[in-house]
């Protein structure tokens, strides 16, 4: 059994009393979407016992091959009594379970930020829901003071998302998860002083502790063995998500100033596609640079991959170790796609899975996203050093490099 464990309100749950037909599910279907609860259900058989053993907001995580799929809370039962074969009635449980994600929904903040750091915005609306959470916010982008009054948290963060380019979800063990997109595309450090450049103190938020640098170096993907994918791989592309002229919004003056940021080839070839951001960013440069990041994603025709199905069964200890591990901005190589494609493989970037234990099939089917969305193109660090300039086709932006072989 591919289920390794059931704890209920923190009791052990005899496995030989759960029906082998679990499925759990994690993130979002579409970076286009919000972010979901990650959830779980599950039926248990509780033949012989004086009561119902379950409630409601009971604790629950779950266990397959002694990694952690899932954490949360019950928010649905279900008690049938069914009929076997011998005639005899069987009494089962039906459960579903709901993540973290789920309770930003349950706290209200008071709604009263000064001007700081996103990072220290995101630190001060999670840290009062003493949730446990990891916050990996965008360090160059600072944030103008703020007051709407009152406001459910999950509000905030998801209007914090829109402004900055981020997503938020909550993790296998129980964790919420702040991520902007350009912590996708690059691992941070701690700044040295060679990361300042001319940056002066009086120019800086917060303190030095604070100050993060890019490393040449992004996160490495995990290689999707072909042999454990199945296949019927669907691509998509779509006009309606082409944007070639974007205008932010930013500052405290009243109305606010702006800056447009275009595609002058994109609007070339698909018209004019305009969006307009409205956003509590502090300065020109944070503006700049999040509409460079919408055209960056968004500015040419990007296929999408359909879902990728992985047979956790035909993975061998080591890969399956890798593809638990897998959370929502990790990225994964799909190798050996049936041509003709739009490619021979595809690096994605994770935005959710589902999961699926059944006793003629384990599986974990996840939705990826173009990289760009990201903005997880490579790095001049990850050229080889052979590369020229000479050697790089003349059609190809720097925004089609997603993998150091595109440089070919």
């Amino acid at each position: 059994m591919s289920v390794t464990g059931v704890t209920i309100a923190g009791s052990s749950v005899n496995l030989a009393a759960v029906d082998y037909s679990i499925n759990v599910y994690h993130g979002r279907d579409s970076i286009e979407n919000t972010p979901e609860s990650s959830s779980a259900e599950l039926l248990i058989y509780v033949d012989g016992q004086a009561s119902i053993p379950y409630k409601i907001s009971d604790s629950v995580v779950i266990s397959s091959w002694s990694t952690t799929r899932f954490t949360g809370n019950i928010t649905d039962i279900t008690v049938e009594h069914l009929y076997s074969l011998t005639g005899t009635p069987v009494t089962a449980v039906s459960i579903i379970a709901m993540g973290n994600l789920r309770e930003l929904g349950r706290y209200v903040d008071a709604g009263s930020f000064s001007a700081q750091s996103l990072q220290n915005r995101v630190d001060a609306i999670l840290t009062g829901t003493g949730l446990t959470y990891t916050a990996e916010a965008d360090p160059e982008l600072d944030l103008i003071a703020y007051a709407p009054g009152p406001t459910v948290v999950r509000d905030l963060l998801d209007e914090l998302c829109e402004w900055v380019g981020a997503t938020v979800y909550d993790t296998p063990d129980g964790r919420i998860w702040f991520e902007s997109y350009t912590r996708r595309g690059y691992d941070y450090s701690t700044a040295t002083w060679a990361d300042m450049g001319t940056t002066t103190w009086a120019g800086t938020v917060g303190r030095w502790s604070e100050q993060y640098g890019a490393t040449s170096a992004a996160p490495t993907p995990v290689v999707l063995p072909s042999a454990a994918v199945v296949w019927s791989p669907t691509w998509t592309a779509n006009l309606e998500t082409i944007v070639n002229d974007v205008t932010v919004t930013y500052g405290t003056a009243d109305p606010q100033a702006s800056v447009t940021v275009t595609d002058s080839a994109s609007i070339a070839i698909h018209g004019p596609n305009e969006v307009r951001l409205e956003t509590g960013l502090a300065d020109l440069t944070a503006a700049t640079r999040r509409a460079q990041g919408i055209l960056t994603a968004q500015g040419d025709q990007r296929y999408q991959i359909g879902k990728v199905e992985v047979l956790l069964e035909r993975l061998t200890a080591g890969q399956r170790t890798s593809v638990l591990g897998l959370k929502a901005g990790a990225r994964v190589i799909v190798q050996n796609l049936p041509q003709p494609a739009p490619f021979s493989e595809f690096l994605g970037v994770v935005e959710g899975w589902g999961e699926l234990h059944q006793p003629d099939r384990v599986s974990l089917t996840l939705a990826l996203s173009d990289p760009r969305y990201s903005y997880a193109v490579v790095s001049w660090g990850q050229a080889p050093a052979t590369a020229t300039w000479g050697g790089v086709p003349v059609s190809k932006k720097w925004s089609d490099i997603i993998q150091p072989t595109d440089l070919d």
